[in-house]
């Protein structure tokens, strides 16, 4: 997982209009290369749009088996104090012909500018990727400090209640992804150490029984929870609370305020269904 930006000055920009489209710097953002266009006509496919962050699979090292990415993108042009933010989740395919903003304002505004330079700027996070049975996020939090004072806040479900959810799905088993909800549970103590529980979603296909090695790094603080596993029939991976992890035992939380990023690796290490019975 990974993050990065990129800054692409376009000079006499008024001289430049007749291209149709220009093509800013590659830039890199982990193992993956990334490129900004500027449609002028905004007549880009697949939709109507001034500005596209495309995926530059010829170049870079794009393992094969990825089968999808999740991006967060930011887009800002100084000119003309423009600044939005997206989020897309799609094919390597679909990545190649790009992404972006989907602003009907930013095409006019570049329409109606008449300056000579225009500084484009644009910030990647990768958040998701996900290969055959195995899924790793980034899952970016607010306020961690909002959850290391849930213990105190609400003592009645200290342990049991989650601040903060998010959504994935795991490919690859079958016709349909498995779809699950990871949340996050505070401790019952003031250390801000917490535990993860991962439940199946609604509309997951039939299986008996479900294995899952799961860990995860806190990037602020450097800290590496080891792999475990979490093993269920399918009444236990649907029930409320779903399967739980042990506990993290990291002393910085217990001061640390703000944001705190996770990147959290699922793979899938045995699913076994029982034939359709006639």
């Amino acid at each position: 997982m990974a993050t990065g930006s990129s800054t692409w000055q376009i000079r006499s920009f008024q001289a430049r209009r007749d291209e149709g489209c220009i093509y800013g710097p590659e830039f890199k953002v982990g193992n993956y290369f990334f490129q900004l266009h500027l449609h002028l006509g905004a007549s880009a496919w697949p939709k109507p749009d001034a500005m596209y962050l495309a995926l530059l699979t010829e170049i870079g090292n794009v393992p094969d088996d990825v089968l999808s990415l999740r991006i967060r993108a930011t887009f800002s042009i100084a000119e003309l104090q423009y600044k939005h933010r997206v989020e897309w989740k799609d094919s390597i395919d679909r990545w190649r012909g790009g992404f972006g903003p989907g602003d009907p304002e930013l095409t006019n505004a570049i329409r109606q500018y008449h300056g000579d330079d225009l500084s484009l700027m644009v910030a990647v996070e990768v958040l998701e990727v996900e290969t055959p049975r195995t899924t790793l996020f980034r899952w970016p939090i607010e306020r961690f400090e909002k959850m290391r004072a849930g213990h105190t806040s609400e003592p009645c479900r200290a342990g049991f209640h989650a601040y903060f959810s998010r959504r994935f799905e795991v490919r690859g088993l079958g016709a349909r992804p498995l779809p699950f909800r990871v949340d996050l549970h505070p401790s019952i103590d003031a250390t801000g150490n917490f535990y993860m529980s991962i439940r199946l979603d609604k509309g997951a296909y039939t299986m008996d029984e479900l294995e899952l090695t799961v860990d995860f790094l806190i990037e602020e603080l450097a800290y590496h929870k080891k792999a475990e596993t979490l093993r269920g029939n399918r009444r236990a991976w649907v029930r409320s609370l779903g399967m739980a992890s042990q506990p993290t035992d990291c002393e910085a939380l217990r001061m640390h305020v703000g944001s705190l990023t996770l990147q959290v690796h699922v793979a899938v290490a045995a699913c076994v269904s029982s034939p359709p019975k006639n």
